[in-house]
């Protein structure tokens, strides 16, 4: 890796007032997606992470300007108590008392998040959510199915109408994966979503082809290559009155694997930088300790933010895909 000055545009990368974390409050999911890559190896979260997460963030909050926190899995939601634990602690002992600036985000598949759920998550300032569809019913139900086997679309398409309805102050993008044979299907969903949440604009919708992420049914997925049928979906969509977002939007050009100053936080306790790599080694950049320190190696939390130093854009947008 060759070192030079390093570009002030990726300064706030590297920044200590700025910290960024991923929480895994569980690594169990309540849904079985055909393409999904997880192995589901680990529960709930440990309560001594729980107490290390705070007491980092105690320990952190007369040097932080900006804190991120972004709730994923497995399946968030089945830890929900956890995540008011976590929320109520940052709101009560961390912001409450400092000037710093709170931010927060979840992805789940939407299945637990009823409308009680989702007002006490946004009145403790998560405000951002990403949800998965593939398809309209018929095909999404296919693709989309719970542990059990059973079918996922109507509990999730109704929560998301039961959002709608409130005057929550939110924004939800809908996440499309297209693939080359539910083209059809997604039509229909878009005229579903239309006559559900039209001209809402809390709502989104981000169609993007279907990817191989290295689970066990990768090679039998119907992957798209034909990348002119998501602009076509889009146009539709805005035709339906929804509003399509661009992929840079949804995850910008900076991974934040690349960034020096976001960590995933495991259930277990490990300290990760991808979570599409959580079974490859190289992921695996540390430790979180009960009373809050966090042992890092430096080695590894260097390669995944090598393009900071770089400037290689492919390294910054994707570490992982970019030797």
């Amino acid at each position: 890796m060759t070192q030079t000055a390093i570009d002030p545009r990726f300064i706030q990368y590297m920044r200590n007032d700025v910290l960024q974390l991923i929480i895994l409050p569980t690594e169990q999911c309540n849904l079985r997606c055909v393409y999904c890559y997880e192995r589901f190896n680990h529960g709930l979260i440990r309560q001594e992470v729980v107490e290390g997460i705070k007491n980092l963030l105690v320990a952190r909050k007369s040097d932080l300007k900006y804190l991120s926190v972004s709730w994923f899995g497995g399946e968030p939601l089945l830890a929900y108590n956890k995540i008011i634990e976590l929320l109520d602690f940052i709101n009560g002992k961390i912001i409450d008392s400092t000037d710093i600036m709170f931010s927060s985000e979840m992805t789940t598949n939407a299945y637990l998040l009823t409308e009680e759920r989702l007002l006490q998550l946004v009145k403790r300032g998560v405000s951002y959510y990403q949800i998965s569809f593939d398809g309209d019913k018929e095909e999404h139900n296919r693709l989309r199915v719970r542990s059990d086997g059973g079918p996922t679309f109507d509990r999730i398409m109704q929560n998301i109408i039961n959002a709608h309805r409130t005057s929550l102050s939110f924004y939800i993008v809908l996440r499309i994966h297209a693939n080359s044979e539910n083209k059809a299907s997604i039509s229909r969903l878009l005229r579903r979503l239309s006559e559900n949440l039209r001209e809402d604009k809390r709502f989104g919708v981000y169609i993007r082809p279907l990817s191989r992420l290295g689970g066990p049914n990768d090679d039998k997925l119907p992957i798209m290559n034909d990348l002119s049928v998501i602009k076509e979906l889009n146009d539709e969509a805005g035709q339906l009155g929804l509003y399509p977002v661009e992929a840079v939007e949804v995850i910008g050009d900076v991974c934040y694997a690349a960034k020096m100053n976001s960590y995933i936080i495991r259930a277990d306790g490990r300290i990760s930088k991808c979570t599409v790599a959580l079974y490859d080694d190289r992921d695996v950049v540390g430790r979180l300790n009960p009373d809050g320190t966090m042992e890092i190696y430096s080695n590894k939390v260097a390669w995944w933010s090598r393009g900071i130093f770089t400037a290689n854009p492919n390294q910054l947008a994707c570490p992982l895909m970019s030797e």
